[in-house]
């Protein structure tokens, strides 16, 4: 869980922008994908893939704008098996939050 000032991010878009040129430079070959997007929150994966395609890394994430200021919460899984499954599985989780 990360929370921000809204001083520093006033809108969900504000963040989803700073944060996804923060992950390509961490990672230019990694994928962004906005699964759900609204004007209070919006939910993302990133994605990062070996030269055969497969999934290395995830990280889904929902940012919602509260009247504390901005709420982030990251699930990452990098390394284990199945992880086409257990994305789909969080997915499920960030709906229900």
């Amino acid at each position: 869980f990360d929370t921000y000032d809204l001083k520093a991010f006033p809108t969900v878009s504000s963040f989803a922008k700073k944060h996804a040129e923060e992950l390509r430079k961490q990672n230019p070959n990694g994928r962004i994908k906005v699964l759900h997007d609204g004007d209070k929150a919006f939910v993302y994966q990133w994605r990062l893939a070996d030269s055969n395609n497969k999934t290395t890394y995830i990280e889904l994430g929902k940012v919602e704008l509260t009247t504390d200021g901005l709420m982030a919460v990251k699930y990452i899984n990098k390394g284990t098996d199945n992880l086409e499954g257990q994305r789909r599985r969080a997915i499920n989780l960030f709906g229900t939050m």
